[in-house]
């Protein structure tokens, strides 16, 4: 499906590749996806793959006394940096570093106070989390580096970050959309073109993927989108997901005096629950939804 100047294409993922995957791509170009406690390494020209399995949880490594077995471990979320996948999981106070070559693996332990976050991405040696702060009349979201067991907080007002090679692009909750943080600080700028509507309207689901330090990709499942800025050109595009039709008398519905309640057709958006971005700068998006990979092709 061509849109605009980019093209959408999209392939099967492996059967047993099912739930909630997260995708990252390696510096091969490879997309690398994390569902459950296994990792697969996917080659895109014959969806060949390889997969790792990653050691079970103990319940005693568990943040929470009442997670169940079959959940602990499970992948929550995946980055790649120099061909190493960076994995946290379910219930666990650490992050994961694995070798995708060797499958050698070691542990960056999280202080226990820290409590939850939901993201966290990589910059150099350095891990950086998206923590959510659930206090009451707090702050939604921090930003923060992870050195020496401490977080020292960059930013208060993040929805979702990616690293660059030398800084991070964040989406945030301001009307701008977007800033960049570095060890240094944080600093906000105003994207132009088409995609400005669209940051201004970003929803907590948001996820942002980094092609440069002034080229990125931003998706919003609450609006159906994804944006291609290019800050240096001073340009950008927006392309539409798809809609997807389905007999919705295929599902298990409630059952009343009247019938099935699910009706007939059901539309659903495409839901993005993954992205990252290849050495290229293609869009591949983990869409929930159909259970696919799709790829939004970089404007020339």
């Amino acid at each position: 499906m061509r849109t605009g100047s980019g093209t959408v294409e999209r392939y099967v993922l492996p059967g047993q590749v099912g739930g909630f995957p997260k995708l990252a791509i390696s510096d091969d170009g490879e997309p690398v996806v994390g569902v459950y406690q296994k990792i697969f390494v996917v080659d895109p020209k014959t969806v060949e793959y390889r997969i790792f399995e990653l050691e079970a949880a103990s319940q005693s490594e568990s943040l929470d006394p009442e997670t169940l077995p079959q959940a602990a471990g499970a992948v929550v979320n995946l980055k790649v940096s120099s061909n190493t996948a960076y994995v946290s999981r379910y219930g666990m106070s650490s992050i994961m570093a694995l070798d995708l070559e060797s499958g050698e693996s070691s542990e960056t332990p999280i202080s226990r106070a820290f409590g939850g976050f939901d993201d966290f991405a990589v910059l150099g040696e350095d891990i950086w989390l998206v923590k959510t702060n659930d206090t009451l009349g707090g702050p939604p979201s921090q930003l923060g580096i992870l050195r020496g067991g401490q977080l020292q907080i960059i930013s208060r007002k993040v929805i979702s970050a990616a690293a660059t090679t030398d800084e991070l692009i964040v989406a945030t909750w301001d009307d701008t959309g977007v800033g960049q943080a570095s060890s240094e600080g944080f600093r906000e700028f105003q994207p132009s073109g088409q995609a400005s509507d669209m940051l201004a309207r970003l929803g907590p689901e948001t996820l942002i993927g980094p092609v440069s330090q002034d080229q990125y990709w931003v998706t919003d499942p609450s609006q159906n989108m994804v944006a291609w800025i290019d800050q240096s050109g001073g340009s950008s595009a927006v392309f539409e997901l798809p809609t997807w039709s389905f007999d919705a008398s295929s599902l298990v519905c409630p059952i009343s005096d009247y019938g099935n309640e699910c009706g007939g057709v059901e539309h659903v958006p495409t839901r993005v629950v993954a992205l990252a971005v290849s050495p290229g700068g293609d869009l591949y998006i983990a869409d929930e939804t159909k259970n696919r990979i799709g790829i939004v092709k970089a404007p020339e």
